[in-house]
C-alpha cells in the first residue's frame, strides 16, 4: 500500500496525535508498506524519519491536490480533526482515492464544535466546524481511539469503522532524580487540560511529604505565571516541556500519574504511566471506563474526592503496587505499538478491498 498520513509532525509539534502518527508511519514503513506523511505548517526543511515527510504549509484545495498529485498514494490517513476535512474528502473522490478519518476528539464526532472562549473565535469554529462535518460523506472508513466515539460517527453513507486504542512504547531517555516523593502531572498547558486543579490540590495538600510535578508546553498565555513561578505552592515544581521518552523517565519514578483533563480523546498520558506500573487518578474522565474497570487507578468525580484519593494512594504503598502491576498488565495486552498498527494494515486493506492498489499514471488531471 502507498499511504498518505496528514497531520503535524511530531518533529513540529510535540501532540498526543503527533506521536501516534509518527507510532503508526513507522510501523507501517517497516512492515513493507510505501509511507508519505504530509506535515501540516511544517516547520523545518527535512525531517529525521524512516519514511518520506513532504511539507504542508498551507491546508487548502491547492495544496492538497498538489499534494495528491505529487505522492500518488492509495489511500489518505486524516488525523488532522474536522479542519479542512471536506475539502480533502471532496479531493479523495475526484481522484478515486480511498480515505481513513482518524476520531481523535470528542469534537470530531460534533457537528457543532469549538475550543475557544473568544466569542469571535467561537462563532468562526462552530461555523468551520459544521461545514467541515458534512466530509463525513466523503469519508470511506472511520478509525475511532474509543468505543464510545466510534458510536456518534454519523450514518451519511456506508461508512467502515473500527476501534484501535493509541499506543505507546515504554523507552526510557537518561535518568531522573528528585530529593522528595512526588507525583506527577503531564499535558499541553491550556484551558481544556485544566492544569490549575493540579496547582489548588498542591496547596491544599501543602503539609504532606510528596512534591507536585508538572510538565508540557504552555500554549495558553494565562498561564505563563506557571513558567514564571509566581505565586505557586513551594511543594509544586514545572519542569517546562519533555519528549515523550523523557515524560516515560520521570514517570518511572513517581508515584502515581494525575489527570484533570476535560473528555477529550484518549490521552496518551494514560497510557505512559500504565507501561510504567503507575496507577492514574483522573478528575473526571475514564476512556471506556479502563481506570475503573480494570481497578489501575480512581476517577474521583469531585475535587475534593481527588484532593482525598491522593492522599489515600499516597499512604498506601501495597496497593499502588497492586493497581501498577494490573496498569502494566493492561498496557501490554491493549496498547502495543505491534499489535495496533497490524490492525490499521488490516482496516487499509479491507478499504481498499478487491480493488487493489493504484498504478502509477492512474489520477485524472
Amino acid at each position: 500500500m502507498r499511504i498518505l498520513i496528514v497531520n503535524k509532525h511530531l518533529e513540529d509539534e510535540i501532540g498526543g496525535s503527533e506521536v501516534q502518527c509518527n507510532i503508526i508511519a513507522r510501523h507501517l514503513k517497516a512492515y513493507g508498506h510505501e509511507v508519505i506523511y504530509g506535515a501540516v505548517k511544517s516547520r523545518r526543511p527535512s525531517y529525521n524519519c524512516s519514511y518520506e515527510v513532504v511539507p504542508l504549509k498551507k491546508l487548502n484545495f491547492r495544496s492538497l491536490r498538489r499534494t495528491i498529485l505529487e505522492t500518488r498514494p492509495d489511500l489518505v490517513y486524516w488525523r488532522y480533526n474536522k479542519k479542512s476535512l471536506l475539502v480533502a474528502g471532496i479531493l479523495c473522490k475526484l481522484y478515486g482515492l480511498k480515505m481513513v478519518f482518524s476520531i481523535s476528539h470528542i469534537n470530531d464526532t460534533k457537528k457543532w464544535s469549538h475550543k475557544s472562549v473568544r466569542l469571535g473565535e467561537r462563532i468562526q469554529q462552530l461555523i468551520s466546524g459544521r461545514i467541515n462535518y458534512l466530509g463525513y460523506r466523503f469519508v470511506d472508513g472511520v478509525v475511532s481511539l474509543r468505543k464510545d466515539l466510534a458510536e456518534s460517527v454519523p450514518s451519511y453513507r456506508t461508512i467502515k469503522k473500527t476501534v484501535i486504542y493509541n499506543s505507546m512504547t515504554p523507552e526510557l531517555s537518561g535518568s531522573f532524580q528528585w530529593d522528595r516523593p512526588y507525583i506527577f502531572w503531564v499535558a499541553t498547558i491550556k484551558k481544556p487540560k485544566q492544569p490549575e486543579l493540579f496547582i489548588k490540590a498542591a496547596e491544599r495538600l501543602a503539609d504532606k511529604p510528596f512534591d507536585f510535578l508538572m510538565v508540557g508546553r504552555i500554549f495558553d498565555d494565562s498561564y505563563s505565571y506557571i513558567k514564571e513561578g509566581t505565586g505557586l505552592p513551594a511543594n509544586f515544581h514545572y519542569l517546562g516541556m519533555k519528549t515523550p521518552n523523557e515524560v516515560n523517565t520521570i514517570l518511572r519514578s513517581s508515584l502515581f500519574l494525575v489527570h484533570t483533563c476535560h473528555h477529550e480523546g484518549f490521552s496518551n498520558n494514560f497510557i505512559q504511566a500504565w507501561l510504567q506500573e503507575k496507577p492514574t487518578i483522573s478528575l473526571s474522565f475514564d476512556p471506556d471506563g479502563f481506570i475503573e474497570g480494570h481497578g489501575i487507578g480512581y476517577c474521583s468525580g469531585s475535587f475534593d474526592r481527588m484532593c482525598a484519593q491522593i492522599v489515600e494512594l499516597f499512604e498506601n504503598e501495597e496497593l499502588r503496587r497492586q493497581m501498577g502491576i494490573r496498569a502494566r498488565d493492561v498496557a501490554e495486552r491493549l496498547f502495543r505499538p505491534d499489535i495496533n498498527v497490524k490492525a490499521y494494515e488490516q482496516f487499509f486493506k479491507s478499504i481498499l478491498g478487491t480493488r487493489g492498489m493504484r498504478e502509477s499514471g492512474e489520477y485524472p488531471i
